[in-house]
């Protein structure tokens, strides 16, 4: 299912600016919205995947008008009358019209792992439309006359990348099977486990560009754990004085921790290599966190002057990354104090006074504010947000943010500092 957002190709505030007026209804049993055949130009018929039909009626008098009806498997049977001063922009307006119907992106060829080995994921050719072939079908159908448009047809879908026999997709399966040859050996602590083919088999796959990659829920799902078992426990801050016990916390007033998505980076090394070898985990060390001083086990902690986010999950530490906060600049901090995760929510477009944007991932924790990823940026951390901030959110890396929504849950606590 996709979502319309102003990144598609054809969004509405640029429709807005045609000045196109659109009657629509969904009743499929409203007898007014039968096509008016008395005067038109003409009248041709689209056809596609998913059973989409419609039916297209286009005439000219003062300016253009374009009836149409359409249905699809996913799209009950509807009427719409599109009034506008040229044809061009009609057929714009018929596009997005036609990709805004719910459609199954294509999706590459792929393997999943099932009883020790790899087997072959067929590529789906789904039923997104490739807008610019589209257009000229449609131009060329309403000229030549042509009483049939079939979309598949004249190939006006856009196509997998990688299909089942691609050489891209057979290295990828020699670079997976290589993979299922590896034995990490982990230590620390006294403590020992492996990893073998059999636990991390699962966790494989191939990503956009045929390059193996692990799912890192999966990986957090087995090893946090593991790592609870090689990780010291949190000192409890109130029975001692933090900067005289030199057990738990060092000298310099900060406390050894293993960073888990740091072992993540040097494990997955490891699974790529194809052979046995071990790993002695190893701690970082990291400032006294206000979410330790509290006693928190789970938490998320944000500091704005180190522009930096801390997440801690069953005392383990799950990861630290950059981020971004609020605008200094144009008074848009991202407010200090202590709050917890409100909810949780895929996909969501967020709305301001001056500003709209489409965001995967979206947990906030007070008011408006909230954490979530930000593709739009090429950079996190720094002095960043001094001059080219946030509007008061937490703006995280795509690749962070789907780990921090999946690790954390409703309530969580969130300091910000």
């Amino acid at each position: 299912m996709r979502w319309l957002s102003l990144r598609d190709p054809f969004c509405i505030p640029t429709l807005l600016l045609l000045c196109i007026t659109i009657a629509c209804t969904s009743n499929s049993e409203n007898t007014s919205g039968s096509l008016n055949k008395s005067k038109q130009d003409h009248e041709f018929v689209i056809i596609g995947r998913a059973n989409l039909t419609v039916e297209v009626a286009i005439q000219k008098n003062e300016n253009w008008s374009i009836n149409l009806q359409i249905e699809s498997d996913s799209t009950r049977k509807r009427w719409m009358s599109i009034k506008t001063p040229t044809l061009d922009s009609g057929i714009t307006v018929l596009l997005n019209t036609l990709y805004d119907v719910p459609f199954e992106h294509p999706q590459s060829a792929n393997y999943a792992y099932k009883k020790n080995e790899f087997e072959l994921v067929e590529a789906i050719e789904g039923a997104q439309l490739d807008t610019a072939t589209t257009r000229k079908l449609l131009k060329k159908a309403f000229f030549k006359k042509k009483m049939q448009v079939n979309l598949t047809e004249a190939q006006a879908y856009v196509q997998p990348k990688y299909l089942n026999d691609c050489e891209e997709i057979k290295a990828g399966k020699k670079a997976l099977d290589k993979c299922l040859k590896s034995e990490v050996t982990i230590s620390g602590e006294g403590e020992e486990f492996k990893l073998d083919h059999k636990v991390f088999g699962p966790w494989l796959r191939l990503n956009k560009t045929m390059q193996v990659s692990i799912d890192t829920v999966a990986f957090l799902a087995y090893i946090l754990p593991k790592m609870s078992d090689i990780e010291k426990p949190l000192p409890d801050l109130s029975l001692i004085d933090v900067q005289r016990d030199s057990t738990t916390i060092s000298e310099s007033g900060f406390l050894p921790r293993i960073n888990v998505m740091k072992e993540f980076t040097a494990i997955s090394q490891l699974i790529f290599t194809g052979k046995k070898s071990n790993r002695a985990v190893e701690s970082t060390n990291i400032n006294l966190l206000e979410g330790i001083k509290l006693g928190h086990t789970d938490f998320v902690e944000i500091s704005i002057d180190e522009q930096k986010l801390w997440l801690f999950k069953h005392n383990i530490l799950v990861l630290e990354t950059a981020i971004v906060t609020g605008d200094l600049k144009r008074g848009r901090d991202t407010p200090k104090g202590s709050y917890a995760i409100k909810y949780k929510a895929r996909n969501v477009v967020l709305r301001g006074r001056d500003y709209e944007a489409f965001v995967s991932y979206w947990m906030p924790f007070y008011g408006g504010y909230g954490l979530h990823d930000a593709n739009w940026r090429r950079s996190f951390g720094g002095a960043i947000y001094t001059r080219s901030g946030s509007h008061g959110c937490v703006n995280m890396p795509s690749k962070i943010a789907p780990i921090v929504f999946n690790t954390i849950k409703v309530g969580t606590p969130v300091i910000v500092r």
